[in-house]
């Protein structure tokens, strides 16, 4: 398969994401705050998998993905918050370059 064609199928997810997070912070869930927790909460997930998979991490790797996870949830709240504000189509490109 052609490199051509994952790059289309990813950018075509990316548009329904995008649009699926448009229509559930214009409509459904009125907060960003809210729709944070929903995907962190879906996120937890993967702790299910993680003895499976994963090592016991330093303490220094540990605070590192604290921090990362923190940072991360600011991100979100930054991108749902202009999501509910401003249209998908400014925002996408701006987040996703």
């Amino acid at each position: 398969m052609s490199w051509i064609f994952i790059a289309i199928f990813a950018y075509l997810f990316l548009a329904g994401s995008a649009f699926l997070d448009k229509v559930l912070l214009s409509g459904y869930i009125t907060r960003p705050v809210v729709f944070i927790f929903f995907v962190s909460i879906l996120s937890l997930g993967v702790l299910v998998l993680a003895p499976f998979f994963l090592k016991v991490p330093t303490t220094g790797q540990l605070l590192t993905a604290l921090l990362a996870g923190f940072v991360f949830g600011l991100a979100l709240f930054s991108y749902y918050a202009l999501v509910q504000k401003e249209e998908i189509s400014r925002v996408v490109p701006a987040i996703a370059a």
